[in-house]
């Protein structure tokens, strides 16, 4: 069981006794929750276009639904090695959306239900404007980062 004094040194939040539905994410053998309402879609790892001189946890550039979005390596960003494959999790901020790489994807659960003898009440929310402290200082959206500027001049 993970503690409270654990939970903030990788920068997480415990979730509140509230019934908010989660997707419990798995990161080098730790399970954490994403808020369900946040998540827009899970699919398996695909090809990226890296980006120059961009520096871990961002992975590269994927394509969603016609757009570039960040893809961000969990593991990296909570200290932890990664494994080479993984599933992706894209979550929509109000910057934005944001591609997650993560190793596993389980269930949807609601918090305080159980599935395979896992009380989902210890399952950890990630913070994501914690680990990505970016996301919280940035008024810009997401995809404003990652496209490159047009400037015409008259």
């Amino acid at each position: 069981m993970m503690t409270s004094e654990q939970a903030t040194h990788w920068h997480l939040a415990l979730p509140s006794m509230t019934e908010i539905p989660i997707l419990p994410i798995v990161v080098n053998h730790v399970t954490f929750g994403i808020p369900l309402n946040q998540v827009q879609y899970v699919d398996h790892a695909s090809a990226l276009t890296p980006l120059p001189l961009a520096l871990s946890p961002i992975e590269g550039v994927m394509q969603f639904n016609n757009l570039p979005l960040v893809q961000l390596n969990v593991a990296h960003a909570l200290g932890f090695e990664s494994q080479s494959e993984g599933k992706i999790v894209i979550v929509c901020l109000p910057q934005g959306y944001l591609a997650l790489r993560v190793d596993e994807v389980l269930g949807f659960i609601h918090a305080g239900e159980s599935e395979n003898n896992t009380d989902s009440d210890q399952i950890p929310l990630l913070k994501l404007n914690e680990i990505f402290p970016w996301i919280r200082n940035n008024s810009a959206s997401l995809l404003e980062l990652t496209l490159p500027v047009n400037k015409t001049t008259h």
